[in-house]
């Protein structure tokens, strides 16, 4: 199934709901976006600690310390 195709079902179920249960599944959507975002940055955190990896502002930093 496309996104498209997507997007359209859902809006096909929103149609059925009341104001008060899209307002309900707006904040339960708002929730889950939040709690997404916080995974992404704990693997992120994560795979830059296993990999190794340093920021932009530490690689600024070392460059400015050899000046």
């Amino acid at each position: 199934m496309g996104m498209f195709d997507q997007l359209k079902g859902a809006g096909d179920l929103m149609k059925n709901l009341s104001p008060q249960q899209i307002s309900e599944l707006m904040k339960q959507i708002g929730e889950s976006k939040k709690m997404i975002e916080e995974m992404v940055k704990k693997i992120i955190a994560e795979e830059i600690k296993e990999r190794n990896l340093i920021s932009r502002d530490e690689v600024v930093r070392l460059i400015e310390e050899e000046k």
